[in-house]
């Protein structure tokens, strides 16, 4: 600040004094100017960049708990030594329940089912879900390698028990966070920059969740799966912080006139999505309009590319984890270290990318862009990114000779090529909600909740299939496991520590006999 200049009457010239009544300037440093600008209100919602990412939050924990629960077959089947037929068996069973969930959970929310216990004056549909919901999953998730008996039988019905709690809970979460995300935040700039956001969060939970994976699977001892059980409890409630700010998903009542008040549905019923998206028949196209819904084209399209996300996700997931195990043929802490350094390689480029995509797709106002040439240009690369993933996969994957090198290479290609792909599917979905609502066959029709559910069952219908068929395929194909814990428990000299190394020697001349 300048010191104003003095007065042109001198008769009273100031004193010390006046010097000291002076405010004295305001330096800020950096740090603080950049805390400053992250508290700004920016965007329609007048959430600061600290309240989105607190938003972002509420995925912190579903992250962490879907990567303890999908490497939970993994562990079952080396350290538990559970059956691979059976294991893919009930995956089967899995890859119904859970797109089923989706679904049932996208109808309840929007139905407002806990209303009779959180207001919807208070509450809002969403937030309600993420605070229960989030502590089902995290107790599930938590005890879910603590099976109450290593026997055949008991520890495949606790498998299947567990996952179908948690993926109970972690679907719930998920369905109320696309919905709030739609209804806080109406248009694509700032969705692009929640979405942003999200990805810091979803790695950080993915992360945490890896970490106690990592050491079952190198070292399943009851003290490790002791420690396991407390760290996944901690770290599934952390998305609780995001429960106030989802207090506010709340759209604007429908005007509607009052005859269609009693007759018309709020959300319509579960089956109607399917109606919209399922494929035309000659004589389905000869009814009239008034007996056969119009087809959605662009929702049928949207549901068919979560399908192929969903597949090709739950299989490359699965067959690069057997691919460091046996081929590559490593285990215990050094298949650990090379799985650690190649999440790391993939973080820190989707780290980079990250911020220049947010800069890049949500610069502009889109409602100026009436042509939609931005959306059209997002797509073009979209698509190119997805070709280049599949062509580097099969390449390096398929091609090359197997080695640690490669592996770490397909880190960096793949992040590559799918890094992208997040912004374009939020503005897509997003969109897709809108249109709904507003033009719709029954406008002002509030189902996003359904909308998101049929679309997060389609992907995790793939994952789930696929991933089963994986396994279906691996057991058929002659994988036999066996649970070396069980199998050197004898030379210890307590059930819980291993105080003299013979049992985690032995452990790893089991594992190298069955990977041999």
């Amino acid at each position: 600040f300048q010191r104003q200049p003095l007065s042109a009457d001198t008769s009273h010239p100031p004193g010390p004094m006046a010097d000291l009544a002076a405010p004295p300037p305001v330096r800020r440093n950096c740090c603080s100017r950049l805390i400053a600008k992250l508290n700004e209100p920016h965007g329609h919602s007048g959430h600061s960049y600290f309240r989105k990412f607190r938003f972002a939050l509420s995925l912190f924990s579903l992250f962490h708990i879907l990567a303890i629960i999908g490497s939970a077959k993994d562990v079952y089947l080396e350290k538990f030594g559970a059956d691979a037929t059976a294991i893919g068996c009930l995956f089967s069973v899995i890859s119904f329940w859970s797109p089923l969930t989706e679904f049932l959970v996208g109808h309840l929310q929007d139905r407002g089912c806990l209303s009779r216990f959180f207001p919807l004056d208070r509450w809002g549909k969403r937030a309600p879900f993420l605070l229960t919901h989030c502590i089902i999953a995290a107790v599930a998730a938590s005890v879910v390698y603590m099976p109450p008996s290593d026997a055949s039988g008991p520890l495949e019905v606790w498998f299947v028990l567990m996952l179908m709690l948690s993926y109970w809970g972690a679907a719930s979460c998920v369905i109320a966070f696309e919905s709030a995300r739609q209804e806080i935040y109406p248009y694509k700039e700032e969705r692009i920059v929640v979405e942003g956001l999200c990805k810091y969060t979803c790695m950080m939970g993915g992360g945490c969740g890896a970490i106690p994976v990592l050491v079952l699977m190198a070292d399943a001892s009851m003290l490790n799966r002791l420690g396991a059980l407390i760290y996944i409890f901690l770290f599934g409630l952390v998305s609780l912080e995001a429960v106030p700010i989802f207090k506010e998903a709340r759209q604007a009542p429908v005007s509607l006139k009052e005859e269609e008040e009693s007759s018309a549905p709020d959300t319509g019923s579960v089956l109607d999505i399917l109606r919209e998206v399922r494929p035309r028949c000659g004589c389905c196209r000869r009814r009239s309009t008034a007996e056969e819904v119009q087809p959605n084209m662009a929702f049928r399209h949207l549901m068919a590319v979560k399908f192929w996300h969903g597949a090709y996700g739950a299989s490359i997931g699965s067959t690069l984890f057997y691919y460091v195990t046996y081929v590559l043929r490593l285990g215990g802490w050094e298949r650990l270290q090379v799985i650690a350094a190649g999440g790391l390689i993939a973080g820190v480029t989707e780290i980079g990318l990250n911020l220049v995509y947010m800069r890049l797709f949500s610069a502009g106002d889109g409602r100026q862009d009436l042509s939609g040439i931005k959306d059209r240009r997002l797509l073009s690369y979209v698509v190119f990114c997805r070709l280049l993933n599949a062509l580097a996969t099969f390449l390096i994957i398929g091609w090359a000779d197997a080695s640690i090198t490669m592996v770490f290479l397909w880190a960096f290609t793949t992040r590559l090529g799918l890094a992208s792909f997040s912004f374009w599917r939020v503005s897509a979905q997003c969109w897709l909600v809108d249109e709904d609502c507003i033009f719709g066959a029954v406008p002002g029709r509030k189902r996003q909740g359904i909308i998101f559910g049929a679309l997060a069952m389609t992907q995790n219908f793939a994952g789930a299939f696929f991933s089963s068929m994986t396994f279906l395929g691996l057991g058929l194909a002659g994988l036999e496991t066996v649970n070396c814990e069980a199998q050197c428990k004898h030379l210890s000299g307590g059930p819980v520590v291993d105080t003299t190394g013979v049992v985690a020697e032995c452990v790893d001349e089991c594992f190298l006999g069955v990977i041999a």
